[in-house]
């Protein structure tokens, strides 16, 4: 991965440097931001973001294609230690949809494919897209970021 880092301290901030970590504002995404932890002297709250991807929501919600196992790959191949997830997709303004239903399923899947390799996911959140004064919900926080 990159020799250059960002830091983040909170959600907020994760969400709103996906758009210029990625190069474009994701729709109907999936986004990936793998993390190093911090460094002992900054605050355990923060997180170094090494890299950043993205896919199409649709086919992650696939349980067919090589998503989950082509993102724990590249995860560590990339010696990847911490992962968080933001899933962006204008659907999803109703939480209990039959997309958020989809989306909370990849995400436990997700989960338990990281955690048998030891990569921590740190957080999983939704939004509907990246835009100032958007909301966005945490689809569970493992540990605050």
């Amino acid at each position: 991965m990159g020799a250059s880092r960002s830091s983040v301290r909170n959600v907020g901030e994760l969400i709103a440097a996906v758009p210029a970590l990625l190069g474009f504002y994701p729709e109907n995404s999936v986004v990936l931001v793998a993390c190093a932890p911090p460094p002992e002297e900054v605050s355990r709250h923060q997180l170094q973001v090494d890299a950043v991807m993205r896919a199409d929501l649709g086919s992650c919600l696939d349980r067919n294609s090589i998503g989950i196992p082509g993102t724990v790959r590249v995860c560590l191949s990339n010696n990847v230690s911490h992962v968080a997830v933001l899933v962006v997709d204008e659907a999803l303004r109703a939480a209990t949809s039959e997309l958020g239903k989809a989306c909370r399923e990849f995400l436990a899947r997700l989960h338990i494919a990281l955690s048998e390799t030891d990569i921590e996911l740190v957080g999983a959140w939704f939004t509907p897209v990246i835009h100032a004064r958007e909301y966005w919900w945490s689809f569970w926080t493992l540990s605050t970021v």
